[in-house]
């Protein structure tokens, strides 16, 4: 028997030598995990550029699938781009429709509510001011229903009711009426407002009036330091007059009564009175009457009817806890002048008109 040979219960040797060769004839080894092919430059720049459109993404990624159906290990670095692509793709989309959704335009309200003009006061009487003795605050709030408006933002294309019911309120005054038109007072902040997602004009507002009239009002003042504007409607018929009487800031007592006349939170046309508590020597009248937001640009008045200050701010309690009912008008003895004032659009011919 050769020594490679074995019976029954023989051990079979294997030499080195043997086992050198049988590895040497094995077929190499391949790896588990292949590097995979690379998307080429141009899929990549074509997927970044459709990305900010969902369908033609879409579309692209169809076209790549097919084009790529026999060549599967290509086919896995493109499905990696493409589910990338696809998920920022779909978050812009996602935000863009939430945007438009927002900005779009709100129903339109019918013209039978809200006329052109204030043809509540063409064809009205005004009162006669100042009065010859102190007034009530009934009487007050009887001869100033035709002086205070409602001031809101332009709202930059088809008015509609929830640009009432949302937007930012404001007040204005009532200075001057004649054939032209009406000159109206209120704060730079009130005519510089502008409501959320909507450009509107920022040189117009829009203005109603206790009756129920509805009108546009050209922004034609800006006061250069004080926070005071001046707002201009045109008239279309009538030739009623007024005039309102503004006190000058050195002849306001201390102690004397006010009211004061505005929206705070949008409850239309809230009378409140109280006293002047203190000159700033600033332009500035503190009084004891309570304000809130949306009685900015309102008239303050004395009890004689005369304008005496434009309320200007309040300070928040939330914000100080320690302040208590400190309200704040800007002095109306400026609308007295015409210096100090950036004009438009006869802004100045029409504060000329009200000064003679």
């Amino acid at each position: 028997m050769s020594e490679h040979q074995s019976g029954p219960g023989e051990r079979v040797v294997i030499t080195a030598s043997e086992l050198e060769r049988v590895e040497s004839r094995a077929s190499p080894v391949i790896p588990r995990n292949p590097p995979s092919p690379k998307v080429p430059w141009w899929g990549l720049l074509t997927g970044s550029l459709l990305v900010v459109c969902l369908p033609l993404l879409c579309g692209f990624a169809a076209g790549m699938r097919i084009a790529l159906r026999n060549r599967a290990a290509a086919r896995e670095a493109w499905t990696r781009l493409f589910c990338t692509l696809l998920i920022v793709s779909g978050l812009l989309t996602s935000i863009a429709v939430a945007y438009v959704w927002t900005i779009k335009a709100p129903p339109q309200v019918p013209a039978a509510q809200f006329p052109l003009g204030l043809v509540s006061h063409d064809l009205a009487e005004f009162p006669v001011l100042p009065a010859a003795s102190p007034l009530s605050a009934a009487e007050i709030a009887a001869r100033t229903r035709l002086l205070v408006f409602i001031v809101i933002p332009d709202p930059g294309g088809i008015l509609g009711e929830s640009d009432l019911d949302s937007s930012p309120v404001g007040a204005a005054a009532l200075l001057m009426a004649n054939d032209s038109g009406y000159l109206l007072a209120t704060n730079r902040h009130v005519a510089d407002a502008q409501l959320l997602f909507r450009s509107g004009n920022v040189n117009r507002v829009l203005v109603a009036s206790s009756q129920g009239s509805y009108a546009y009002a050209d922004v034609v003042g800006r006061h250069q330091s004080l926070d005071l504007a001046l707002l201009w409607v045109r008239r279309r018929v009538g030739h009623s007059t007024f005039r309102q009487p503004v006190l000058r800031y050195s002849a306001i007592v201390v102690g004397s009564p006010v009211f004061v006349i505005g929206h705070p939170q949008r409850l239309f046309f809230t009378l409140s009175s109280g006293m002047v508590s203190r000159l700033g020597g600033d332009g500035t009248v503190q009084l004891s009457a309570p304000i809130s937001p949306g009685n900015s640009g309102g008239p303050t008045y004395d009890s004689s009817g005369n304008l005496l200050g434009i309320v200007t701010s309040t300070i928040d309690k939330q914000i100080n806890p320690n302040a208590e009912n400190l309200n704040f008008a800007t002095r109306a003895d400026a609308l007295l002048t015409a210096s100090g004032w950036n004009f438009r659009e006869g802004g100045r011919a029409s504060l000329d008109a009200f000064l003679q």
